[in-house]
């Protein structure tokens, strides 16, 4: 026979059937039913939107970490392009990210966009971000005033040997014109010359032939002007392009795209 108990909530004897807390099976299903207090529920409810918000957040955080390390690799390998693109989705998700924005300017740098570059930089001016980044970038900017002062001297020499171009090709081109007029005439004379032997009159074989011999001579040298314009106008033409060239990878350092 089982032995009897006292409930300790109604104080009526029941049978014990081994729980630790001794209460009758009425009791005991009036206490399991019990709803729980408000106050718990409080915190069980902030604890839950806690965590969904914490959820919500965690995929932004992941992909932007996944997207900051093959910028990394891709900057590493030398894929710069490759690696600005990663380093800008890392800035769409943390704007105010400090390494993603240095990061990004630095990727578009080396991958020759200079004035996006500069204009990224200009964002993380009066941050304080760390020795080796600013040392980084100052470096990059070294280089970009080294860049553009070499670029200014060759453009300015190429100018100079634009010019000097120029000039031959006008001084070729009087003598050009000169040489035209003389071997002109001294074909006119030399016809004059012929259709007067062909009319049976007297003729001066001497001066006709020193007139043959000049406007052949002339006819050479004129022949090689003309060569000579030919490769000094080319000369110009690849001066022209390597001048815009120059020009060109100089906006390029000032010239947002």
């Amino acid at each position: 026979m089982e032995e009897m108990s006292l409930c300790k909530a109604c104080g009526q004897p029941f049978e014990e059937r081994g729980y630790q807390f001794p209460l009758c099976e009425k009791c005991r299903t009036i206490l399991a039913n019990r709803p729980l207090p408000k106050i718990v529920k409080a915190a069980f409810l902030c604890v839950l939107i806690i965590l969904i918000l914490s959820f919500t957040k965690f995929p932004d955080s992941l992909k932007a970490g996944i997207a900051f390390e093959k910028g990394r690799m891709a900057e590493d390998m030398g894929h710069f392009e490759i690696a600005a693109l990663q380093y800008k989705k890392v800035v769409e998700y943390f704007p105010n990210s400090d390494l993603a924005l240095a990061r990004l300017g630095i990727a578009q740098y080396k991958s020759g966009k200079f004035p996006e570059a500069t204009r990224i930089f200009s964002l993380l001016s009066g941050r304080s971000i760390s020795k080796e980044l600013t040392e980084e970038i100052n470096l990059l900017f070294k280089d970009q005033e080294k860049s553009m002062t070499e670029l200014n001297t060759k453009i300015l020499e190429s100018k100079i040997a634009l010019d000097s171009i120029e000039s031959q090709l006008e001084v070729l081109k009087t003598s050009i014109l000169q040489s035209e007029s003389e071997i002109k005439n001294l074909s006119l004379k030399i016809d004059k010359i012929e259709a007067d032997k062909n009319e049976g009159l007297e003729v001066d074989i001497s001066n006709y032939n020193q007139l043959i011999n000049r406007h052949n001579s002339l006819v050479e040298l004129h022949n090689k002007r003309l060569k000579y314009g030919d490769l000094l106008y080319g000369q110009y033409l690849e001066r022209v392009k390597e001048v815009d060239s120059l020009i060109g990878i100089y906006n390029s350092f000032i010239i947002e795209k």
